[in-house]
């Protein structure tokens, strides 16, 4: 019998990986993983086995996902929504851009994975005028490190005739304190 060798077009010959996050298992390639993430992208250094070593080695199927635990699963998928818009607005009729949550689940995730152009397309989508308020900006700013918005949101709670207790409500008693003091 005659066999024909076919040679991998390497940007559409994509090497998948299995995470586990919560209850749930991703299967999606690595390729964007590794491209934008250097805490990834390290971890993928290590060459992977063939064969049904591959199956068996961490990430290589259900039974062996790579388990990232203390994420939620939510949070996971919106980072995944970005990570691979094109796949995901296929299997809708058009594309839907991401929730305020959603984004926010991108900015969390970005920031600690190091996938610095993910984390500025989330920062951008989030400094849209109105979508944060102020007290989200600073409690953002914080948990984050995006110090632009910090000076935002206390800039605007400052000018708001908010009461200490509504203040301590939303950024903290420090926060609020200091922003009284200003005031």
């Amino acid at each position: 019998a005659e066999t024909t060798s076919a040679g991998r077009v390497e940007e559409f010959y994509w090497d998948t990986v299995v995470f586990k996050v919560e209850n749930s298992l991703f299967k999606v390639p690595r390729g964007q993983f590794i491209a934008q993430s250097e805490v990834f992208a390290g971890m993928f250094l290590v060459p992977r086995p063939v064969g049904d070593e591959h199956e068996s080695a961490e990430g290589g199927s259900d039974a062996n996902p790579i388990v990232l635990e203390g994420y939620k699963a939510d949070d996971f998928k919106a980072l995944l929504k970005v990570l691979y818009p094109s796949y995901v607005s296929s299997m809708v009729t058009e594309r839907e851009d991401p929730t305020k949550y959603e984004l926010e689940s991108v900015l969390k995730l970005s920031t600690i994975w190091e996938m610095n152009k993910i984390r500025s397309y989330a920062i951008k989508q989030l400094s849209i005028e109105s979508v944060l308020s102020p007290a989200e900006r600073v409690t953002l700013a914080r948990e984050h490190r995006v110090s632009k918005w910090f000076f935002q949101g206390v800039t605007s709670l400052v000018k708001d005739a908010l009461s200490l207790d509504d203040l301590e409500a939303s950024v903290g008693i420090r926060t609020a304190y200091r922003i009284l003091g200003i005031k």
